[in-house]
């Protein structure tokens, strides 16, 4: 659990088409596209990195189907966008 607001078993929603990856690095095999609006459950908590200009941790996540991997937090959001 982390202070940055970013808590496990917390919904959470997909600000834009976010990658869903293999582990917590960009350059990680795609899973699958979360698309805009998804809503997904975070699983897990890992490390934290800046892109683009945002610092957020890596989220392992759950999507509706069943699918796990790991997004960026920077392009989540507790509130459907």
């Amino acid at each position: 659990i982390s202070d940055s607001g970013y808590t496990i078993d917390k919904t959470v929603y997909a600000i834009d088409n976010l990658n869903v990856r293999e582990s917590p690095d960009t350059k990680a095999k795609k899973v699958t596209l979360a698309a805009k609006g998804m809503e997904f459950m975070i699983t897990e908590i890992g490390h934290t990195e800046t892109i683009d200009g945002i610092t957020a941790p890596w989220v392992k996540v759950r999507l509706p189907d069943g699918t796990e991997g790991w997004c960026f937090a920077g392009y989540v959001a507790a509130r459907k966008p």
